[in-house]
């Protein structure tokens, strides 16, 4: 493109039903009444891997083991509220080592600390995201989450989650929609199983609010084709599309529709005109910048958009008569048509180009190899042809700045810095 052109496209943009990769905090409640839950993990662990990555080959697990607060009304002194067992990564013998440390032991089974397992799957520096992964909490309990406030089905269980001090107030504290707010402000989806019908409700709620579900387990029921629905379902569901445009960029990238786009359910294809529009003022050269789909805050595809700004335009000109060398009169055509529309010879040359302010003008003869100049624009010539003279360039007289003998007529053609050429001009 030249400075101040501009073109748009046709573009498709296809989102798959899963991403290519996902990071999943896997986060079980050990107190007490879940020993069957913790068996039923240790039993898939290896499962729960293999089935994840195979819509998502892409995915890592971390692990977490959820309890109480030993200073809570329903903790024991041996609580603790939560440990990382390991953190992401790929290998199904990891993740199968770090849930068969678990045992179901402590607890009041009552309330639980599940809202520091959302801040810690947010904020926890040790659980290091991939920046390209949709995130993914998925917790297993039976309880309900420690909160002086109601949330949706989840009733008021006080007090607030003590947070990392592990004691009450000190600025930390957690209820149920700042843990959520966390989750939310982080991009993970919140999924839960529910190993106790009368939390199902409660557990529904909490996911929604970051878009996630909840389902029932036990049962019978696979916990590896549980989580893979949950996950897979969750990536499906897409809230919004944006398009964002690499910081910097010297040119313009615009969008017709504008984004954001949604809500979408995956697969799909999203159609849009892309818009590149390079401004008048920049230099010529090749430019580089990326347009990048962002689905629910994840990248989910990058467009490398490559702009050579390049002169692409020839420059123009003419020659018309001008003055005699006293630069007073221009002399007036000849009576006898023959003589032609200035007898005298006298021209000036000019030139003008949409970019390069000084562009150069050539003299042809048509009758000869022979080429004169470069001349600026304005140069002013005496012209003269003659047949079987030798083509000959002079310095002029007065105000003429150049003596030109041809044989033939005079061609021009003029040439930018860019070696654009465009002519003849006779």
């Amino acid at each position: 493109l030249e400075p101040g052109d501009s073109t748009s496209i046709a573009k498709l943009l296809s989102l798959d039903p899963a991403p290519a990769k996902a990071d999943i905090v896997l986060a079980i409640d050990t107190t007490g009444s879940m020993g069957a839950a913790i068996a039923q993990a240790q039993a898939e662990a290896t499962a729960i891997v293999s089935a994840v990555q195979g819509p998502i080959p892409g995915a890592r697990f971390a692990v977490v083991d959820i309890e109480d607060y030993p200073g809570m009304p329903s903790g024991t002194p041996a609580d603790t509220a939560y440990t990382l067992l390991t953190g992401f990564t790929s290998s199904a013998a990891t993740v199968n080592a770090a849930i068969g440390t678990m045992v179901a032991d402590f607890g009041g089974d009552g309330p639980e600390a599940y809202n520091r397992a959302a801040f810690e799957a947010a904020n926890d520096p040790a659980l290091v995201y991939d920046p390209d992964a949709v995130k993914f909490l998925v917790v297993l309990g039976d309880a309900v989450p420690h909160s002086a406030t109601a949330f949706g089905a989840c009733p008021a269980a006080p007090p607030d989650d003590f947070g990392r001090d592990e004691a009450p107030g000190g600025g930390d504290d957690l209820s149920t929609s700042t843990a959520l707010g966390e989750l939310t402000g982080n991009n993970i989806t919140l999924l839960m199983i529910a190993y106790n019908p009368g939390v199902l409700a409660c557990y529904s709620d909490l996911a929604a609010a970051t878009g996630g579900s909840a389902v029932a387990g036990g049962g019978g029921a696979s916990l590896a084709t549980q989580i893979v629905d949950l996950v897979t379902t969750a990536a499906a569901s897409i809230d919004t599309v944006d398009l964002v445009v690499s910081p910097g960029c010297p040119f313009s990238i615009t969008f017709a529709p504008a984004p954001p786009y949604g809500p979408l359910t995956a697969p799909v294809t999203v159609s849009f005109t892309e818009t590149i529009s390079v401004p008048s003022s920049l230099a010529l050269g090749v430019y580089t910048c990326t347009v990048t789909a962002v689905v629910d805050g994840t990248p989910r595809a990058t467009q490398t958009v490559r702009v050579s700004v390049a002169d692409l335009t020839a420059p123009t000109g003419a020659c018309r008569p001008t003055t005699n060398p006293g630069g007073k009169n221009v002399p007036r055509a000849g009576t006898n048509p023959k003589s032609g529309q200035n007898p005298d010879g006298f021209y000036v040359l000019r030139v003008s180009d949409n970019l390069d302010p000084n562009p150069q003008i050539f003299v042809h003869d048509s009758a000869s190899a022979a080429v004169f100049g470069p001349f600026p624009d304005g140069t002013r010539i005496k012209l003269t042809q003659a047949p079987g003279a030798r083509p000959s360039q002079k310095p002029g007289p007065g105000v003429i700045d150049w003596k030109i003998k041809l044989k033939g007529d005079a061609e021009l053609f003029f040439v930018d810095a860019s070696g654009n050429v465009s002519g003849p001009v006779t």
